[in-house]
């Protein structure tokens, strides 16, 4: 089980009850099933890096002009792509 950072109890469930701060998540290993902090780059069992998703930020515009749909819906859908892909 594992324990608090500040005063290494082991709460069953929530904060602990002596210093306030909760147990951190774990992780298990794909490749040994060692469990791991949930901040580790590496296993610490074999060595196996822990990929994380990588996280961008996005921006999207969505933009609707007078009759584009019946344009589009008419057209076959490749040459609305490339219609559409001028403008991007």
């Amino acid at each position: 089980m594992n324990a608090t950072p500040a005063c290494r109890h082991q709460p069953a469930d929530g904060p602990c009850t002596e210093c306030g701060r909760t147990v951190p998540e774990t992780l298990v290993c794909i490749a040994c099933r060692h469990p791991m902090p949930s901040d580790s780059r590496f296993c610490s069992g074999c060595g196996t890096a822990v990929s994380a998703p990588e996280r961008k930020p996005v921006s999207v515009l969505f933009v609707s002009a007078h009759g584009t749909a019946a344009l589009g819906a008419a057209l076959e859908p490749e040459r609305w792509h490339e219609i559409v892909d001028g403008f991007l």
